[in-house]
């Protein structure tokens, strides 16, 4: 069963996380251009796109792959590569169990731990996990970790790709942290960014993938549906960066300003109520409480949403991931969760 966040239409949205900010405002009129494109099949190469995405962000046009969704990169390269093993730095994207069945790889997983209000990786139970590999292996890591917020995982990539494992580098958040990521992107990585947890906009579905390794490359385009982002993801984004692209570098310095502010703000509310809270770079905070679940519950009833994190390897139902919101809807948050304390 897939577990995401996202909650039903009308409720006070603190599970899914994204920009608060929420859309830049050129999004709208740029949209409404590249509706226009409906009426043609995407080019199977995106060569605008590419070209756009890899100006943008300084990457080889040649080693750019656009996806539909960071997310499909974990089915493309589980299909394409076939890898015997998959180990994971968790907690982290769910449906890596879903992947490694569909391929007979052996899911091999292992915990970060929680040192004081930080979550940090554990290299030693890493290269452990790594050793006991037998045959081909992806590592699996984001950065920032979703749903940590921790950023500190350079030595994870590094860790695997001495030992001979492809790594799947998810960035995700990237665009977003509060703190430096340090990028990867070399030969035996597999760097993943999404586009709409910056724009706000995830029902658009873009992403792309940077492999400088050709022969890893070709395998995942071999793989890649012919049209796998719809033409007006593909003509909006090309849109933005050709055009707007100062405009959205502004924008993102404007948002990680934004996400700063209202995590504090967000944080210091929580731990007013009694609920600890982690170290986090993302828009997103992981906060943990005995009854989470009662809490969860409560807030459900309430037409409130956050993200029980029992799904997650390596923890359980006393955890949360809870996004970052406006601030007037993290004063709501923060009054339905006192209410909820009181009932209990």
């Amino acid at each position: 069963m897939k577990i995401h966040g996202g909650a039903p239409e009308g409720f006070l949205d603190f599970s899914a996380p994204a920009n608060p900010l929420g859309p830049p405002p050129i999004a709208m009129p740029i949209l409404a251009e590249s509706l226009r494109s409906l009426s043609r099949y995407p080019n199977p190469s995106y060569s605008r796109l590419v070209k756009a995405l890899a100006d943008f962000y300084g990457f080889d046009e040649d080693s750019v792959v656009p996806l539909n969704g960071a997310a499909e990169a974990y089915s493309l390269v589980t299909l394409a590569l076939r890898p015997r093993n998959i180990v994971s730095v968790d907690p982290t994207f769910g449906d890596i169990d879903d992947h490694a069945r569909a391929v007979g790889a052996t899911r091999v997983s292992t915990c970060m731990v929680a040192r004081g209000q930080r979550w940090v990786l554990d290299l030693a139970n890493l290269s452990r996990a790594l050793e006991s590999c037998r045959g081909t292996c992806i590592a699996i890591v984001s950065i920032p970790n979703n749903p940590t917020g921790s950023v500190e995982l350079d030595k994870a990539i590094d860790e695997a790709l001495s030992r001979g494992c492809l790594v799947l580098a998810d960035y995700a958040f990237a665009d977003l942290s509060t703190k430096r990521v340090k990028v990867v992107a070399d030969d035996g990585v597999i760097a993943v960014f999404s586009l709409t947890k910056l724009l706000a906009l995830p029902g658009l579905r873009i992403g792309f993938a940077v492999i400088s390794d050709r022969r890893i490359r070709e395998l995942i385009e071999d793989a890649r549906q012919p049209w796998n982002v719809n033409s007006v993801a593909a003509k909006f984004v090309e849109i933005l960066l050709s055009r707007y692209g100062s405009y959205l570098r502004e924008f993102t310095e404007l948002s990680r300003n934004a996400i700063l502010r209202l995590r504090r703000f967000l944080v210091e509310g929580l731990e007013r109520l009694g609920l600890e809270t982690f170290d986090s770079a993302a828009p997103y905070v992981l906060a943990r409480h005995d009854r989470m679940i009662d809490i969860a519950r409560c807030l459900e009833r309430k037409r409130v949403s956050i993200r029980l994190c029992s799904s997650f390897k390596c923890l359980d139902s006393s955890y949360a991931r809870i996004s970052v919101r406006p601030s007037n809807e993290i004063d709501e948050l923060l009054k339905e969760v006192s209410c909820c304390l009181e009932e209990l």
